[in-house]
């Protein structure tokens, strides 16, 4: 069976169970006795094999479950929730629309048109049809997720409303998204843990971590009286270096605003002005990242 140690959990693999088996057979019946795969005996062992290898699998998953890199599912959604930290939700695409068809025809809600691949969407409250016979809409994804629809791909109308005539849609759908997987929500939740931290640097990372669109952040701080460098990065004293690569810049620098301590100057390339409680702009620097090319 699996034991716990100060390392962790130690699980016997199948064919240790095998062996094992195996062996209180023989001592048992004999040293002579057929174990092959093939005999009864031999398919007991096996079947009575599987079975602990599988207790052994789910005494792994539970002692599992408690470290955010080994979890999944459930088990994530479990462990984040404790601080708030909900899974995204899957979102439905959407689209703008140009409906036609007789002046004053009231096209209710819920009436659906499709691509010419077949993806379905509906418009999800009453349109009426203006004087000229038109109206402008939006219609969304009937499923969530990423459903596409490409300029002029949403044309045929499904639910037929005496009056609605025509259906387009004048630019490609905002795609929606699947259910966030437990990779990302991994992140969200570390960038989350990192955001409640103590240091000012943690806070900041953490909070920029959950920026839409950043996938990468670094922060140092210098709490000297004299300039520092680091890997060729020079920090004024008493002062944060923060390099994001991706997001917005306002929202970037917003967060990095929220979270440093009064009295602690920003360093960067890019400086963005942050209107402070007092409606006075606060000047917010950090840096970009730069690509470097990989040479072999």
């Amino acid at each position: 069976m699996a034991k716990i140690t100060d390392t962790g959990v130690q699980a016997t693999s199948l064919e240790g169970y095998i062996e094992k088996l195996e062996g209180a057979f023989k001592s048992a019946f004999g040293e002579n006795i057929d174990l092959d795969s093939e005999t009864p005996q031999g398919q007991i062992i096996g079947i009575l094999a599987q079975s602990l290898s599988q207790s052994d699998d789910a005494i792994v998953a539970v002692a599992s479950a408690n470290d955010i890199d080994q979890a999944y599912g459930l088990q994530i959604d479990g462990i984040a929730n404790v601080l708030g930290v909900s899974r995204r939700d899957k979102e439905r695409s959407l689209t703008p629309v140009i409906l036609n068809g007789l002046p004053s025809t009231l096209i209710p809600a819920g009436s659906r048109a499709k691509t010419q691949d077949g993806d379905m969407f509906q418009l999800d409250e009453d349109v009426q049809l203006e004087s000229n016979g038109s109206a402008a809409a939006t219609m969304y994804s009937v499923e969530a997720g990423v459903v596409p629809a490409a300029t002029g791909e949403l044309s045929q109308i499904v639910d037929l409303v005496l009056g609605w005539e025509t259906v387009l849609n004048t630019d490609d759908a905002i795609l929606g998204r699947d259910v966030e997987q437990d990779a990302s929500y991994r992140t969200q939740y570390k960038a989350q843990r990192e955001k409640n931290a103590l240091t000012i640097v943690g806070s900041i990372v953490g909070a920029i971590k959950r920026i839409e669109g950043v996938s990468d952040v670094i922060g140092r701080d210098n709490d000297k009286g004299e300039d520092v460098t680091v890997q060729n990065y020079t920090i004024p004293s008493h002062s944060v270096a923060v390099i994001v690569d991706g997001g917005s810049d306002s929202e970037i620098a917003d967060a990095i605003y929220k979270k440093k301590t009064g009295g602690v100057g920003t360093c960067g390339d890019t400086t963005i002005p942050v209107r402070d409680d007092e409606g006075f702009d606060v000047d917010i620097s950090f840096t970009r990242a730069t690509y470097v090319p990989f040479v072999k």
